[in-house]
């Protein structure tokens, strides 16, 4: 893993009228890592990453990415820049096969169809999933659409993955079946940053967690050392959520 920093977010402030939902926040992602972003309900990970995503554009502060400022540009340009993310609800196009879903990301980068039909079959083959190349979104089971997500954002062939909350809605059984997946897309080398509140992932995959709290930051370090701050036990170990 690199030193050399890939994503840098500097004072970043995102207000919705009288509420500021991130608050000054500064975190920094190196290449080829993977970082942990923690916090309850509320604490403002998916406002984070919806600026540096460019869904949001953010009220001050500024975010850099392979040396150039993003904070001004639209989503699709950063995404075409080489930032992929999924989101906490999966929004498949219902009525395409999954491999069809995969291809819609990998056009992005491949205009003609018989190469980005290569790309995508490549990915959905490493994801284990290409046995349910020909079945449409509509009928997916949730930890499949779950694959495809993951799947259909590394087909943009991204420098940075953004995965927000992945684990949601699924048993224990499947959890432990997509952070195997989540494991080997680590070992491509990809730098990825995670929100998640089942720590299990954090202590499993990242190299280091940042943990907000009412969009503030309180504590960054290796995701033991976070988990033992006074702050961070005070707020979250108590939870029920954080305990699965």
């Amino acid at each position: 893993m690199s030193e050399e920093r890939i994503i840098v977010v500097d004072h970043l402030t995102k207000r919705f009228g009288g509420l500021k939902a991130v608050d000054d926040v500064s975190i920094h992602l190196n290449r080829g890592e993977t970082l942990g972003l923690i916090g309850a309900n509320g604490a403002g990970k998916t406002t984070l990453f919806n600026m540096i995503s460019g869904v949001l554009k953010p009220t001050s502060g500024t975010i850099t990415f392979d040396g150039v400022e993003i904070q001004k540009k639209k989503a699709h340009e950063i995404c075409k820049m080489g930032i992929g993310r999924t989101y906490q609800i999966v929004q498949p196009f219902t009525t395409l096969t999954l491999l069809e879903n995969v291809l819609a990301g990998a056009l992005m980068r491949h205009p003609r169809v018989a190469d980005a039909r290569e790309v995508a079959e490549g990915i959905i083959d490493m994801l284990g999933i290409s046995h349910l190349k020909n079945t449409k979104g509509a009928s997916l089971t949730l930890i499949q659409l779950k694959r495809m997500e993951i799947a259909r954002a590394l087909a943009t062939e991204p420098k940075v993955l953004l995965l927000d909350e992945v684990m949601a809605g699924l048993n224990p059984g499947e959890r432990v079946e997509l952070l195997e997946t989540m494991q080997k897309i680590k070992e491509t080398g990809i730098s990825i940053i995670i929100i998640e509140h089942i720590m299990k992932v954090i202590m499993t995959l990242a190299d280091r967690a940042y943990v907000l709290n009412q969009g503030c930051l309180i504590a960054e370090d290796t995701p033991q050392k976070v988990m033992e701050h006074p702050d961070v036990i005070k707020s979250y170990i108590g939870e029920r959520h954080y305990a699965s």
